[in-house]
């Protein structure tokens, strides 16, 4: 079951002072291994609890949190879909029935949703916590710019926020360019999947469409984005070429691969382009 873990600070949420419904929460720390929380890994389940987020309200005053463990906890809502949030993202709980179900009905547990697009970024969505003052004075502008309604454009190579133990931010990662009807799947450091088409026409062209008609299906795993040369919230479209690597399942396209040499003599018929 979900509970509060015995702490000092006293702005922690507890499940019985939780809002009702479907609420956001501001994550903490996240059990994803068996070393980082071995105390917690042991309490909330052994490997069933990988995914398990501490978390606490997004106005949580937690200033100098030394042990964000001692957070109330949210597993993951949907069991195939791993998509784990870092540090400092911002998440929607909901309060449902836990695996002790069958002998206490009436014990509840939090399952968290995945992260809030609050930058439309596939890279990270963290959202620094507004009583903590830590971030240097063009960090904090990034942030409070969108206030106004901007966006997050962070240009002074400034890495700061806390995004956990490991994850390093890269303020060059992009988003892909969608066209219509297109599904993508992205990465958090420049992977993707794009179940897109042929394109006739668009307004911003890609490589794929120049042959064939609307329609056409065409799948797109690339691994590792090229550098175009412009900002790094500008979304870009794949180029087999230039990108770090990628699988391309056409139907009826057409694809400009570069190839490392144009010699086909020992083709016994005449090579086509």
């Amino acid at each position: 079951m979900a509970k509060r873990i015995t702490g000092s600070n006293k702005s922690k949420t507890s499940i019985s002072s939780a809002p009702a419904g479907i609420f956001a929460a501001r994550v903490k720390a996240i059990i994803l291994d068996d070393t980082t929380y071995p105390d917690k890994f042991q309490e909330l389940g052994d490997w069933s609890s990988i995914g398990t987020i501490f978390w606490d309200l997004p106005t949580a005053p937690n200033v100098g949190d030394a042990n964000p463990t001692q957070n109330a906890t949210a597993k993951p809502l949907f069991p195939n879909e791993k998509k784990y949030p870092l540090v400092n993202e911002i998440v929607y709980l909901i309060t449902m029935p836990d695996s002790n179900n069958q002998t206490s009905p009436n014990k509840k547990t939090f399952y968290y949703f995945h992260p809030v697009n609050i930058w439309t970024s596939n890279h990270h969505n963290a959202i620094p916590n507004p009583y903590e003052n830590t971030l240097p004075p063009s960090q904090q502008q990034d942030y409070q710019s969108t206030e106004g309604g901007n966006v997050r454009r962070v240009t002074d190579g400034g890495t700061e926020i806390n995004l956990g133990q490991t994850f390093v931010e890269k303020l060059n990662i992009k988003t892909l360019l969608p066209y219509e009807g297109d599904i993508i799947h992205e990465g958090r450091w420049g992977q993707s999947l794009r179940y897109g088409s042929t394109v006739n026409d668009a307004s911003i062209p890609n490589s794929w469409s120049n042959a064939g008609e609307n329609g056409s299906p065409i799948i797109i795993l690339k691994n590792g984005q090229h550098d175009d040369g412009t900002d790094p919230w500008v979304p870009q479209v794949e180029d087999i070429n230039q990108d770090k690597s990628s699988i391309y399942l056409t139907s009826t396209q057409q694809i400009p691969i570069e190839t490392a040499g144009d010699n086909y003599k020992s083709y016994n018929t005449p090579y086509i382009t």
